[in-house]
């Protein structure tokens, strides 16, 4: 089964059990909407499913939410045969937006390399610090979404949401968090991936994928590396291909946000904000720094990597966070790691084939091998850098 048979399938499945929980509750208007749209996405499988077994499957659990929905309404409807679309209410607005064309079910098809879906296991509790971020986020995207009655008007949430700081910082991380927070189907699309060599392709590409983040919504589309398409429209470098691209681009996430109704937001992260293309640039109502972790950023990210590892009396997490300044999030997990294996290294092979045998615990001499292996991997100018470029743009 291919990447977006199986998503619109799970979607299917989520949509109809809300349906049955409300029709045994007795909700008949609620039971009938989630009914309802469980037989669109049903239909929308079986309009592009190549295998008729699966084909007849969808048609058949369509079939019987479509005549489940009839009885909430009180129409008197016989029972469909396989195959067959009612074709009075409610079914003709399904019908409608069933057709797809040959073209359109092979973009489907396409974006399933172009897209990792995943449901983030990460909790806001998970991310260490970034506690002014996180605010930002969470008045940018999670309350709106807990609360949409209040969030209208002046009031509608942010949909084009960029980070930006140095690499190892904790954006992608942050990114997944927000995901899990509201519940949102999170797909994570790598920038240079939607660069392919056939004309008008990568268009296509971008078209669909916002196509089917509106299928699946609430998604979040979580764009990493969004300089890789978003460059300065100004360089005598950039190609036709580029230029195509950035402009379906824009037009993609102009529909996002100029449609309150829509349940997407484009969330998007970079290493180089300076060298985005301005237009581009605006999209992103808001745009959020994430910061070299601080003291008790650091502190957090060394107690986070060594929960589960014994550790020395000698240990002292708060000297590591001192002496380990402009270390970045993964900087310190690499430092953790290398400290980790320096026992393991020490063990010989006999020792290590005693499952009754276990390493010593971590010293803080074995911190301070691993601190003069690896170094920062961010310097002072960088961030004077990236302070700068926020004092002019970041607006959260």
């Amino acid at each position: 089964m291919s990447f977006v048979s199986h998503n619109l399938q799970e979607q299917a499945k989520k949509l109809a059990a809300i349906a049955v929980k409300y029709d045994k509750a007795g909700n008949k208007e609620k039971a009938f909407t989630y009914y309802f749209k469980a037989a669109e996405l049903l239909l929308k499988l079986a309009e592009y499913t190549k295998i008729k077994k699966l084909k007849a499957r969808y048609l058949e659990y369509a079939n019987k939410y479509i005549n489940r929905c009839y009885e909430l309404k009180g129409i008197k409807e016989e029972s469909l045969k396989i195959g067959e679309t009612p074709t009075t209410f409610p079914m003709e607005k399904v019908k409608k937006s069933t057709k797809m064309s040959d073209d359109e079910k092979a973009i489907f098809e396409a974006i399933s390399d172009l897209v990792i879906h995943e449901k983030p296991n990460v909790k806001m509790s998970d991310v260490a610090n970034l506690e002014n971020a996180k605010e930002a986020i969470k008045e940018a995207v999670i309350l709106p979404t807990i609360r949409p009655d209040i969030f209208k008007g002046s009031r509608k949430p942010w949909k084009g949401i960029l980070l930006f700081g140095p690499p190892g910082c904790g954006k992608t991380h942050l990114a997944r968090a927000i995901a899990n927070e509201i519940n949102a189907n999170f797909l994570n699309v790598d920038a240079a991936s939607i660069f392919v060599k056939w004309v008008g392709e990568s268009e296509k590409r971008i078209k669909a994928l916002f196509k089917f983040a509106r299928m699946i919504q609430p998604s979040i589309i979580f764009i990493d590396e969004i300089d890789a398409m978003g460059t300065s429209r100004e360089r005598e470098s950039e190609s036709g291909v580029e230029h195509r691209i950035k402009t379906q681009f824009l037009t993609e996430i102009d529909g996002v946000l100029s449609d309150a109704n829509e349940k997407v937001t484009v969330l998007a992260a970079t290493n180089i904000p300076w060298a985005i293309d301005p237009a581009l640039r605006r999209r992103f109502e808001k745009r959020i720094y994430i910061p070299p972790p601080d003291f008790h950023a650091r502190k957090r990210i060394f107690e986070i990597n060594l929960r589960n590892i014994d550790l020395d009396d000698d240990v002292d997490i708060d000297e590591l966070a001192k002496i380990t300044e402009l270390y970045t999030g993964a900087d310190i997990t690499l430092v953790c790691r290398e400290a980790a294996m320096i026992p393991i290294r020490e063990i010989s092979l006999d020792e290590l084939k005693d499952p009754n045998f276990k390493p010593r615990p971590i010293k803080m001499a074995d911190f301070e091998i691993a601190l003069e292996k690896i170094k920062p991997s961010i310097s002072v100018k960088d961030i004077i850098q990236y302070e700068k470029w926020a004092q002019q743009f970041e607006n959260r």
